[in-house]
């Protein structure tokens, strides 16, 4: 019987903090200190088959922390810069000769991108730090996440192959045998990534697409458009190919649109909100349906929905015998971390109280939460004093605030944390806020907020709590804290989501440990950080059936 190898992989360590000898923090302020003095300001243009292409209009991003601070001047791409990319890309030898290659070779050059943001890591750190507003831990998470997905596609793309292969039965006189390849005689992703993990979940379906043999059409958000043209760069000045991966800027509802629609563009890779996953699921459905009999015969393809992920409402359940410091560090940590700015944050709290919120378990919780919000440090993301950053730009935090003024509308128990002094005038800084006794079916318990607003509820029962939890039309993470073995077997079994976690923060999926994904309207189902994962990008199989019984003898 054929044995089949499974990969060693090893996660990328994280900087160690506390070690002074690391002097970890002296190196990200030099990192930023750099940036400052060489960068500033700079303007960035498209990088189309390698070459840098200016655009008539530019899009200035501002540091959300300072936002008279300007990161840089990012050039924004036009369908027709676009257009021309694809059309050249449809006589391209290197991405033929990409697409065809071993999936081996491939797989090596994205070991090569994983060693140069290695090289670059503190630079990764500082850039996101400025243009996000996210924590220096954080932003280094998100680096060691990004190098993760490198190194984790690269060794399983291989293995999926010959997964593949050893999975074959092939009788005596018989070779059976598979090869994985791209749907199209000309394979071309676009990838459309968001702005609150602009490293990491652009490199991974960046790298996955590639080591599947695809060239990428790589669409930012526009809030991390300096940090995506530094991440095409570190790919092309690793190795790969400039006709492969294309940096392209702009609008969603122009671009992104353009790129999900164009006939030349055989899937799509989407990071985002509900929404444009709700449009570009459409586009493609109507594509397959309408476009298909307009393409040459041996052009004909089915177009594809690579991984769609679309954000969640997530919920944590603590019920009477949980660990009440673990919980509450965990909540607060779920909640909080990166101002909420994470498809997996918490925002619904569901506690078990028989009492409901005159109980003691209730009340226990709800008051060391607040405690432990009101002593958060809110200010500048550089100062690693602070735990609570800005939102990212002006729209995030306009509709942080009409929540916020919706729950006081509403009668509400709100409780923040007031931002101290005016020197945070020049930022997006929000409270981070608890909201209680509202309705577990109102707007703000049902929406996506994207920000650190966390809505508490109770319940009389912990079969009760799994059906509040579950009374979403989301489905990414969830979790709960409990030393009841009943309730956390009942959990694992009941609560619907693609990430669970027991007495541990729902935040954080580490590549190769919890790959990552949901499922209703929170994505289609891929698990990104999983060896599955690459199943939606190695699509079409062909199976090769040959006779090796030799007969006769061959003829010139």
């Amino acid at each position: 019987m054929q044995t089949i190898n499974i990969p060693d992989f090893t996660n990328t360590a994280p900087l160690d903090f506390s070690n002074p000898d690391d002097n970890v923090q002296g190196k990200i302020d030099e990192a930023i200190a750099l940036i400052r003095k060489t960068m500033l300001g700079a303007r960035y243009p498209l990088l189309i088959h390698g070459k840098g292409v200016w655009s008539e209009k530019t899009f200035a991003r501002e540091n959300p922390s300072k936002t008279n601070e300007i990161i840089g001047n990012v050039d924004m791409a036009t369908t027709d810069h676009v257009g021309a990319c694809i059309e050249k890309l449809q006589h391209s030898k290197v991405l033929q000769e990409w697409s065809t290659a071993p999936v081996e070779y491939r797989a090596k050059r994205l070991r090569w991108v994983a060693d140069k943001f290695r090289e670059k890591r503190f630079f990764f750190i500082a850039l996101t730090i400025l243009e996000t507003g996210k924590s220096a831990p954080e932003a280094d998470g998100e680096i060691c996440e990004a190098i993760d997905f490198l190194e984790w596609y690269a060794a399983y793309a291989p293995f999926v192959v010959e997964l593949c292969n050893k999975t074959l039965i092939s009788p005596c006189g018989e070779k059976n045998s598979a090869e994985v390849v791209p749907a199209t005689r000309v394979p071309i992703c676009a990838s459309i990534q968001p702005w609150n993990f602009p490293v990491a979940i652009s490199v991974g379906p960046a790298a996955a697409a590639l080591v599947s043999g695809y060239a990428v059409l790589y669409k930012p958000s526009q809030q991390s458009s300096v940090i995506g043209y530094h991440m095409v760069k570190t790919f092309l000045d690793a190795g790969i190919p400039p006709a492969l991966l294309h940096f392209l800027p702009g609008s969603g509802k122009e671009i992104g649109t353009y790129m999900v629609k164009h006939r030349q563009v055989s899937a799509v890779a989407f990071t985002g909100s509900k929404k444009v996953r709700d449009e570009i699921q459409y586009d493609i459905a109507e594509f397959n349906k309408n476009e298909i009999p307009r393409i040459a015969m041996r052009d004909r393809y089915q177009k594809q929905a690579l991984a769609l992920e679309s954000g969640g409402k997530n919920a944590i359940i603590v019920d009477s015998d949980a660990d009440m410091d673990e919980a509450v560090v965990g909540i607060s940590d779920s909640t909080f971390g990166f101002q909420g700015q994470k498809c997996s944050a918490c925002s619904r709290l569901i506690i078990v109280d028989k009492d409901g919120i005159h109980g003691e378990v209730y009340k226990a919780i709800t008051s060391r939460l607040k405690d432990r919000m009101k002593s958060m440090r809110i200010g500048n993301a550089e100062d690693p004093k602070n735990q609570i950053g800005p939102l990212i730009d002006i729209n995030a935090y306009n509709k942080f605030n009409t929540y916020l003024d919706t729950a006081k509308g509403d009668e509400c128990v709100v409780t923040t944390r007031v931002i101290p002094s005016a020197s945070h005038s020049h930022g997006y800084f929000v409270p981070p806020t608890i909201v209680e006794q509202l309705h577990p079916y109102s707007k703000i318990a049902q929406e996506e907020i994207f920000g650190p607003l966390l809505s508490v509820f109770s319940a009389l029962s912990f079969e009760d709590a799994i059906h509040l939890a579950n009374a979403s039309e989301f489905a990414l993470t969830a979790g709960i804290y409990s030393r009841n073995e009943d309730n956390i077997a009942l959990a694992k079994r009941m609560l619907i989501a693609g990430n669970i976690y027991i007495n541990h923060k729902i935040t954080g999926a580490v590549v190769g440990k919890q790959p990552f994904g949901g499922f209703k309207m929170s994505g289609n189902g891929t698990k990104a950080g999983g060896w599955d994962y690459l199943l939606s990008f190695l699509l079409q199989q062909k199976n090769i059936t040959e006779n090796t019984m030799r007969r006769g003898i061959p003829l010139e």
